[in-house]
């Protein structure tokens, strides 16, 4: 039987770089997260992002019936980890991004890994410069939730144009318990004005953001059903095998199964309560559409109508 070649990606001038960046956050739980994540898709620490990158490239290949290389936009790359994994795998990907400081990091990995800068290209928040039909695969990972509700339906066409096949997309839920963004409880269950003015109290800035505001605007599956809906799209899932992260990690606990953490029984009630509101109020929500981590595959649909989830 043979192995799995382990891949790390090159990382000589753009991890010294990328840490410089983030050193006014440092101390935070922001640095510590994101830190940790780099070096996961780096394939320093571990093969998790390496893996399910393999994995899911592979399902949407097979999905689009491609005997040749997967054309992939990674929209929102940020700095471009995954999208340099995506070419080591051997998809034809590209990143673009609005922020300039990020591309400039992502550029120095290509750089690193003999890959060419112009695989890296700045994009506006809503349109894209790509001609139509271009690529098999819009990937947008944990950006959706970083775009207001106007950015997101004016930005949806754009996706639609570039893309020939199919849009992938992983994006926080907004039914979790904790922030990823900031390590706060609660903030993801709370209405944004009410979680922005706590944050405002507690002077909590966020480094990832333009200008430390905290940019992030969770949705639930049914809201996000229906913007994708309006923007031309079907909504179906992603296979379990193909999921990030993993069904079975602790991050994937839905809250209507917090009982089984519940260290009291008065916790384990307030678990229950929690979860049968949850419930209630998610009436025609499959369950994996209460996952803290939505996988989603978004088909362009022909003509206008429902969404779909299969």
């Amino acid at each position: 039987m043979c192995s799995v070649a382990r891949i790390v990606l090159a990382h000589e001038t753009f991890l010294p770089a990328a840490d410089a960046a983030l050193q006014a956050a440092k101390g935070t739980w922001v640095y510590e997260a994101a830190r940790a994540g780099r070096l996961s898709k780096l394939g320093v620490t571990d093969q998790d992002y390496v893996e399910w990158m393999r994995g899911l490239l592979s399902y949407l290949k097979s999905r689009l019936g491609l005997s040749r290389p997967l054309r992939v936009l990674d929209l929102g790359c940020g700095t471009g980890e995954l999208t340099v994994l995506m070419r080591r795998l051997g998809a034809d990907a590209m990143g673009a991004d609005v922020h300039d400081e990020h591309l400039e990091l992502a550029r120095m990995l290509a750089r690193d890994n003999g890959l060419p800068e112009g695989m890296f290209v700045r994009s506006s928040p809503r349109t894209l410069p790509f001609p139509d039909a271009h690529f098999d695969v819009v990937h947008l990972h944990v950006v959706v939730e970083h775009l207001s509700d106007s950015v997101l339906r004016s930005l949806l066409p754009e996706i639609r144009r570039v893309c020939a096949g199919l849009v992938h997309v992983v994006v926080p839920n907004r039914l979790q318990w904790t922030d990823d963004h900031t390590g706060l409880p609660l903030l993801p269950l709370l209405p944004r004005r009410v979680a922005t003015w706590w944050l405002d109290r507690k002077g909590v800035r966020y480094p990832l953001s333009a200008d430390g505001t905290w940019d992030v605007y969770y949705r639930s599956f049914r809201t996000l059903r229906k913007i994708f809906d309006t923007g031309g799209f079907l909504t179906e899932r992603v296979p379990d095998a193909y999921v990030f992260p993993n069904p079975s990690d602790p991050a994937q606990l839905p809250l209507h199964r917090y009982t089984e953490i519940g260290t009291t029984p008065l916790k384990r009630i307030g678990w229950a309560v929690l979860g049968w509101s949850i419930r209630l109020l998610s009436v025609g929500t499959p369950d994996w559409g209460l996952l803290p981590y939505l996988n989603l595959v978004l088909v362009p649909a022909e003509g206008s109508g429902p969404s779909r989830t299969t």
